[in-house]
This record gives structure tokens, C-alpha cells and sequence, in this order.
């Protein structure tokens, strides 16, 4: 497996995790309709676009979801998921793991669902 770094082609070999890695893929439900309003963009502050785009996050368990429901910046060229996106990705996940036996990995995985349920939650306050 050769990896791009720095401009050049080396031979990396692959870390023993990504051998045995589990891929996912999950279909989600989450609309452009059911996001909060467009934020203003992280990097320029010019006004977004709500689109669709695919998610993959993850290592060892990589998880592929779409359609994502996110935002876009057409000034920086930059594309951001949405929080109830990577909430819905979040669960879904869980939900195979638990299914397939991986207790303990699911229960990590309800940190970060935490996380985005708290996001959400702030961004609902900020916008009422």
C-alpha cells in the first residue's frame, strides 16, 4: 500500500488494526429539512448552503454514511456535516455493533452520541 506524504509515494507499511479493520455502511434518514439553519461558514463568516454530501469516520470500525445532510461554502470551497447527521451515523453504528456482539466499543461510541445530542441541544438554544 503506498501512501501520498509530502508530495512523494513511500512504502508505509499498514498498522495491524487496519488489517483487521470492520466496515459499515449505513443509510441515513436525516433530511437537509431536519438540520438547523445554515451557519455561517467556521473559516470566512460568509452565509452556507444546505446540501448532501457521504460521511466516513473511523479507524479501526469505519462507518459510511449517506446521503449526509450538511453545509456548504461556496466562498472557501468548504463542506461541514451536520450534528444530526453525525448523530443519526453515530447511532445507527452503535446499533450494529451492539447487534454483532461488540458490547464494549458500542458503549464508546455513547460518548460521542452525548456529544452531539449536546451540540444540538446548544445550537437550538442559540437559534430560538
Amino acid at each position: 500500500m503506498y501512501y501520498f506524504y509530502l508530495r512523494m509515494f513511500i512504502e508505509i507499511p499498514q498498522p495491524e488494526w487496519y488489517k483487521t479493520r470492520r466496515i459499515f455502511s449505513v443509510k441515513l434518514e436525516t433530511t437537509v429539512d431536519d438540520i438547523l439553519d445554515a451557519p455561517a461558514c467556521e473559516y470566512c463568516g460568509q452565509i452556507t448552503e444546505k446540501v448532501y454530501t457521504s460521511y466516513t469516520c473511523g479507524d479501526a470500525i469505519l462507518v459510511k454514511a449517506t446521503p449526509a445532510a450538511g453545509y456548504y461554502c461556496k466562498a472557501d470551497d468548504v463542506l461541514t456535516l451536520s450534528s444530526e447527521a453525525v448523530l443519526e451515523t453515530l447511532v445507527k453504528a452503535r446499533k450494529i455493533l451492539f447487534e454483532q456482539g461488540d458490547t464494549e466499543t458500542a458503549r464508546a461510541f455513547g460518548t460521542s452520541i452525548r456529544h452531539e445530542q449536546d451540540i444540538i441541544a446548544q445550537r437550538k438554544k442559540l437559534n430560538s
